[in-house]
């Protein structure tokens, strides 16, 4: 093997160790944060629970809100990878493209301990402080992301004539956004309140079936 070689290896060998320190760190901070909050969480604590320095975060994160940015990049998956792949399996129905990405969801957070303790510190533990002001910040830009999708296709859904046009697609996907947000804080705050996974379906049909449709033209109002 020559000298490059064994340089080559080094650096994977060290890329490797600085990953598996940061995959580390990031492990004990989702459970401090999940324990005591973010105000309540230093830098220092993490490390001291991860049994490192607090050299070795500052090494990886910049500060805490760099930490939480790369706890929630852990749990979120590639939004529009998943639409698209969603759109193929539901024949391109916007609004069952929609529905199937809620339930998908909705079932993942079920399912995800990881996932779970991060949604509870981002819902019920990431309190409005000066503190956390770029934590929120890169949340709202995530969200802000997901309701421009949410509209994309809310808006394809009314062209297609599924969905009334008196309806706006930007409202919809607000109140889309705003019920299954609630789901989550609701299901997180207690567990134990109704079975998520096997009344996912249920509750999305609620939202779903309740859309204003289209007036068929030709058809009579109901009889009072």
């Amino acid at each position: 093997m020559g000298t490059g070689d064994g340089y080559q290896d080094m650096a994977r060998r060290t890329r490797a160790e600085a990953g598996a320190t940061r995959d580390l760190l990031l492990d004990a901070a989702e459970q401090v944060l999940f324990e005591r909050g973010y105000a309540n969480t230093s830098l220092e604590q993490i490390a001291r629970h991860a049994g490192m320095t607090r050299g070795a975060i500052y090494w990886h994160f910049r500060d805490k809100a760099d930490v939480f940015n790369a706890l929630a990049l852990r749990v979120s998956f590639p939004l529009d990878e998943l639409v698209a792949r969603l759109e193929q399996e539901t024949s391109a129905r916007p609004l069952a493209t929609l529905r199937a990405l809620c339930l998908y969801a909705l079932r993942n957070l079920a399912n995800d301990p990881r996932r779970q303790r991060v949604y509870t510190i981002l819902l019920h533990r990431l309190e409005k402080t000066p503190a956390t002001v770029a934590a929120l910040a890169h949340i709202q830009e995530v969200e802000d992301r997901a309701l421009d999708r949410f509209e994309q296709l809310f808006a394809q859904a009314r062209d297609a004539g599924d969905m009334a046009a008196s309806l706006s697609p930007r409202t919809a996907a607000w109140a889309l956004q705003t019920y299954v947000r609630g789901i989550y804080s609701s299901w997180l705050r207690e567990p134990a309140s109704f079975p998520l996974e096997d009344s996912a379906e249920a509750l999305l049909d609620v939202f779903f079936q309740g859309l204003p449709m289209p007036v068929r033209t030709g058809t009579c109002p109901p009889r009072s």
